[in-house]
């Protein structure tokens, strides 16, 4: 059943962080383990139409081998310069509203409803962290099964709102990995 969880399986999920290793400066990833929350059910059905959505917009990657299967064929002038870029605090930093506006975009017509099931997880993200519960108001967190999904059609949205699909007035080269993007750029530096 989509939404029938019991009251002895909820759990308002718990805030912790993951430490980024990658960084330098001491940094954590904030999550909240939403796998006995209210909304779980929601967030994991919308997340099995979304996600495979997602995966078929033009500048998804699963991970670093398919960036390398993307490039693989292509050629770039000797004076292309390599860019990569990372979204800050991307999921927190969705507004709600926007994000249900990218999330209309690939998810109508076929599928009206599924975009009401969004709006009910993403206004129902609430934390506990050292005894208080925190009503999450804006973007989604990290923890609830539709996040990634969300958070590419977001980037898809803003990609299609700065007119990326028009290769011709942008970069060469172009690909993303939620918050995580390359590009290849022969324009000159001046130009980026």
């Amino acid at each position: 059943p989509l939404l029938e969880p019991t009251a002895e399986k909820v759990k308002v999920p718990k805030f912790y962080g993951l430490p980024k290793i990658h960084k330098s400066s001491f940094e954590c990833r904030p999550i909240a383990a939403s796998h006995s929350w209210f909304t779980t059910p929601a967030s994991e059905y919308v997340d099995s139409i979304l996600n495979p959505i997602v995966q078929k917009m033009p500048f998804y990657i699963k991970d670093s081998k398919d960036l390398l299967r993307s490039l693989e064929g292509e050629s770039f002038s000797k004076d292309c310069l390599l860019v990569t870029f990372d979204v800050v605090a991307l999921y927190p930093s969705i507004p709600i509203e926007e994000g249900l506006r990218a999330a209309r975009m690939v998810l109508l017509p076929e599928y009206p409803n599924v975009l009401e099931l969004l709006a009910f997880v993403l206004n129902n993200s609430f934390v506990q962290f050292e005894g208080q519960i925190y009503h999450q108001v804006s973007g989604t967190a990290m923890g609830t099964k539709v996040a990634p999904a969300y958070a590419n059609a977001f980037m898809a949205y803003l990609e299609d709102q700065m007119l990326l699909l028009s290769m011709d007035a942008g970069p060469r080269f172009y690909k993303r990995f939620i918050d995580d993007g390359f590009l290849v750029w022969e324009r000159g530096e001046a130009a980026l």
